[in-house]
């Protein structure tokens, strides 16, 4: 894949991205609590205080604070975790996770922050990667992203299932932790 296809590759994810946030912002000020769904990718709020999902319409209910939309912003944060990863940008992925980040990988291995930021190596060059069927929730200052991701690196193509879990501290979301299941390598 060339530089130029990567490159509407990734400014496509960026604009479907932005996109679900502002559609996400829209509809926090008539909703909080509804899925919005756009594309392949779909976003859900924060469970409503009795421990279920808020099933509302739009029109039915209003948003405790219209101005915050956080379970977007997680997962924006999430994309910009991921395609850093992607593209071996050491800086991004270390201000994006938090220092006590843990990651439990597919075969049950435990990697602390600082394996994670090891194992970022330039060299190595994902032909394709993306996103899918992203979720978010939140409850207070804590989060989940769940979704699918799908990589091909020379020829061959991986796909994972991932859950990772965001703490807010001094105002900004950090990555604490990511379990990965479902691996399939083809």
């Amino acid at each position: 894949m060339t530089k130029r296809t990567r490159a509407a590759l990734l400014l496509a994810t960026t604009l479907l991205l932005t996109n679900l946030a502002c559609k996400s912002g829209d509809q926090a000020q008539s909703n909080a609590n509804t899925p919005v769904k756009t594309g392949n990718v779909t976003v859900t709020s924060p469970v409503g205080p009795e421990g279920s999902a808020n099933q509302g319409t739009a029109d039915q209910k209003a948003a405790p604070n219209a101005n915050e939309n956080p379970f977007s912003e997680l997962v924006m944060l999430y994309s910009q975790l991921f395609t850093a990863r992607m593209k071996n940008d050491r800086a991004k992925v270390e201000g994006l996770l938090a220092d006590d980040y843990k990651e439990t990988t597919a075969d049950g291995k435990v990697l602390t922050k600082a394996q994670v930021l090891s194992n970022i190596n330039p060299n190595q060059k994902f032909d394709t990667y993306s996103l899918d069927d992203l979720k978010s929730t939140t409850n207070n200052d804590t989060g989940t992203v769940t979704g699918r991701v799908s990589v091909v690196r020379e020829g061959k193509t991986e796909s994972w299932q991932f859950t990772d879990t965001f703490r807010k501290e001094q105002d900004h979301w950090l990555d604490t932790s990511s379990k990965i299941t479902n691996y399939k390598k083809q």
